[in-house]
């Protein structure tokens, strides 16, 4: 995994060596709105594919014949069915730390650099 990052060290080497630093910070800049657009892409992603799961699992949910309480099945029916519906309530917290990570990337992204 740190090739990826050695890779992308020498390839603004490279363009500091040949285009200047500028021309760096500006390939730098455009990686990082690259990195945002994709976060805001999988964001999109991860609500649409939250919603149709909500749809399954409901119809699933409603498909399954209700058991008889007395039967050992029925309290393993239920510690799934409530086990996957405080699953999908922990997952809206997924979509509430990829939108702070996308803020604090355009943040990022405007903020001047110290020299």
């Amino acid at each position: 995994m740190i090739e990826k990052y050695v890779a992308y060290a020498r390839e603004q080497f490279a363009v500091v060596a040949s285009q200047g630093p500028k021309a760096a910070f500006q390939k730098l800049r455009i990686d990082n709105e690259d990195g945002n657009i994709n976060l805001v892409l999988g964001f999109i992603v991860t609500a649409i594919v939250m919603a149709m799961g909500v749809i399954i699992l409901a119809n699933v949910e409603s498909a399954v014949p209700l058991l008889d309480e007395n039967s050992s099945w029925s309290a393993l029916q239920q510690s799934v069915a409530t086990t996957t519906q405080s699953g999908y309530g922990l997952l809206a917290i997924v979509l509430i730390i990829m939108a702070a990570a996308g803020i604090l990337g355009v943040l990022f992204m405007f903020s001047p650099r110290q020299k």
